[in-house]
């Protein structure tokens, strides 16, 4: 038998390759999760390559250079507009450490002057709110105004020289609540008039000679002449809005859906960033095929980048990552974000946006609702925006929204990211090539190795839910033959191995074959349901369960067919009629609580804003093509229809399996 690493070798060539069509193997009962995901998508997917209503699409005119020049000027405007404060605040704080080495921190030189090590608590609470920044920064270059006021009151306090310190501290004061203010029309000259008086007390203060205060002044007033697009004011200060107030909306926003991670089964939610496993992506290209990290993929000249993977591969996690090192870039090194004024996130199987207009409105409510639609809209497009789009292959209305990112973004100065099942990744290409738009094409890399499985189960095992000896998942996994474990090669199934272990620990020592892995996930839900069924008087409940999930297989099959992987209330309404009738007409069974079979196997997702109607899903695409699967391996063992017809959804339907 060939050794665990040579498969993985050889396993890990065949996916170098060939591009992976299918998120599942061939025979259904081969796999642990589902069937094979090119027979769902043979009828859904055939022959769609345009967005509805784009069957003849035009190439859009390139930009033109005034154009791009208009753009650049006025995303200068505003970046130079948050930028003047910073800028001669800091030429003072260098004349305030003219005797400091430019390899020390902040904080090596305060301990230098006093002689001391700063203790933590101590450190923490003279620098304030900014005392990591100061710990850490060795120019004041890295530093915005909030942090280069609280540099300075440090500074003057480790001194204690004789200098009276009062009114230039008043005068930043002023500079900086003026520069972190609410901005409006009139910003500009108020924060001119508040530098040149900040200007002319640091000169004073600093003892600096008349020509060179005056110099410094010239200096400003032409750099406002250079930085700033005459005439352009209300697009300049919108832009600016967008940057500043419309940057904190936005962290909000991200923050409050995507911070936390809802674990399978009910099992409690996770700090994401503790748990993120740093996906590597593979870039085919001609013969030459290359594995790195997911970072890399912004070193890329093209806008669009197409990420693809399989079903629970990490593709959504990787968005959610990006866009909370964007949130994050004070406190995570994030050189490749940096770039970016603004970030805008698109889930393409959200039923609740219908428009560009519409995300806009979620992500950036208070600066959409203070300037109005247009202003907001011609002001994204002349900033650096990143669009993080999440599941094509899911697209509902937000198929519109992704129509107007792609006739808009790659004319300006943004990066689109795409994610999608493989099996989409085609058409989107062909999408974006018909309407002019170069691309490249990454796939996110297998766990194929134990080491990675390992690690990414470490990450975890913390957090779930229950006592167990320290690394004892790791170790219950360690031990699984190697025919297993590579059966456990994206994110999601590692993530079942889990609930499993927590739910049916006993279970996995039995494993022997595929087939064993595929029943535990059954076992799971049906544990599960049988604790909310637990006081239901039924004779033969595990005929009844049974009966349910044969049920929903269907219901689940019925919707991969129309590639719906998200449902509305109205549908989901329908499923419980649907499910009453069939156990009054089976078993006479007219009082089961159909909510409780459906939120074991469903999730509610209320729209990013809590506005408006909730939509509902399985814990993961991955569990909606199990439930098929089983439906589908019935059918075919209690009928002589062939699978072709099961998926097809030719076959008669009677409501009796």
């Amino acid at each position: 038998m060939a050794t665990l690493a040579s498969w993985r070798t050889t396993q890990q060539s065949a996916t170098v390759q060939k591009r992976i069509v299918g998120e599942h193997m061939e025979d259904g009962n081969d796999h642990p999760f589902g069937i094979s995901t090119s027979r769902f998508s043979d009828g859904v997917n055939k022959g769609i390559f345009t967005m509805e209503g784009t069957s003849n699409v035009e190439t859009p005119a390139g930009p033109t250079s005034s154009q791009a020049d208009d753009n650049a000027a006025t995303r200068s405007s505003s970046r130079g507009y948050l930028a003047l404060c910073p800028k001669y605040v800091q030429k003072f704080v260098n004349k305030e450490c003219h005797d400091k080495d430019p390899t020390e921190t902040y904080k090596e030189y305060c301990a230098r002057l006093l002689g001391v090590f700063f203790e933590y608590e101590k450190w923490k609470n003279l620098c304030s709110i900014s005392w990591k920044k100061i710990e850490t920064v060795k120019s004041p270059n890295d530093m915005d105004m909030t942090a280069l006021e609280n540099l300075f009151h440090v500074l003057f306090m480790v001194k204690n020289d004789s200098r009276n310190t009062s009114a230039f501290l008043m005068k930043l004061k002023n500079l900086k609540d003026i520069q972190n203010s609410e901005i409006d029309p009139d910003a500009l000259g108020k924060l001119e008039a508040a530098l040149d008086v900040f200007i002319q007390e640091a000169g004073s203060f600093y003892s600096l000679p008349a020509h060179e205060i005056q110099h410094l002044k010239n200096e400003l007033k032409a750099d406002i002449q250079a930085s700033f697009c005459p005439g352009e004011k209300r697009l300049l200060y919108a832009c600016t809005c967008m940057a500043k107030e419309g940057l904190e909306t936005m962290k909000q926003f991200l923050q409050s859906n995507f911070e936390t991670e809802n674990l399978l089964f009910s099992m409690g939610k996770v700090k994401r960033r503790a748990v993120f496993h740093k996906l590597e992506v593979l870039l085919r290209e001609g013969d030459n095929d290359e594995i790195f990290s997911y970072a890399e993929i912004f070193e890329r000249n093209e806008k669009f980048i197409i990420v693809s993977g399989v079903a629970g591969a990490g593709k959504s996690t990787l968005l959610e990552n990006i866009a909370l090192n964007f949130v994050e870039l004070q406190t995570v090194t994030s050189s490749y974000l940096q770039d970016f004024d603004l970030l805008l996130y698109i889930q393409c199987r959200d039923h609740t946006t219908k428009t560009l207009s519409q995300v806009l409105m979620q992500q950036y409510d208070d600066v959409w609702t203070k300037l109005g639609e247009d202003i907001v809209l011609k002001a994204l497009f002349k900033l650096k925006v990143l669009f993080l789009v999440d599941g094509y292959d899911e697209y509902s209305h937000s198929m519109t929204v992704l129509q107007e990112v792609i006739k808009k973004a790659w004319r300006a100065n943004c990066r689109v990211i795409i994610t999608t099942r493989h099996h989409s990744a085609e058409r989107l290409g062909k999408l974006l090539s018909w309407n002019g738009v170069n691309f490249a094409e990454f796939e996110i890399a297998p766990l194929l190795y134990v080491e990675q499985q390992l690690s990414f189960l470490k990450k975890y095992e913390p957090y779930l839910p229950g006592s167990r000896p320290p690394g004892a998942v790791q170790e219950s996994f360690r031990t699984l033959p190697d025919s297993l474990q590579i059966l456990f090669t994206e994110p999601l199934k590692l993530l079942q191995f889990c609930n499993v272990y927590i739910n049916c620990p006993n279970n996995i020592t039995s494993w022997t074959r595929a087939t064993d892995v595929a029943n535990a996930t059954f076992l799971v839900y049906k544990e599960l349901l049988e604790k909310k069924l637990i006081n239901a008087a039924y004779p033969n409940l595990d005929i009844v369960i049974e009966d349910l999930f044969l049920f929903i297989g269907e219901e689940a099959l019925n919707f991969l067919r129309d590639n719906t992987l998200a449902f509305t209330k109205e549908q989901v309404k329908e499923v419980q009629r649907k499910c009453d009738k069939m156990l009054q007409a089976k078993r006479d069974i007219k009082d089961l609580d159909i909510n409780k079979v459906l939120s074991s196997v469903l999730k509610m997702k209320r729209p990013p804003t809590g506005k408006g109607h909730p939509t509902y899903s399985f814990s993961h695409e991955a569990d909606q093509k199990y439930f098929a699967s089983k439906y589908v391996v019935h059918k075919m063992k209690d009928t002589n229809l062939s699978v072709r017809k099961i998926l097809s959804g030719k076959e008669s339907r009677t409501g009796n399996w």
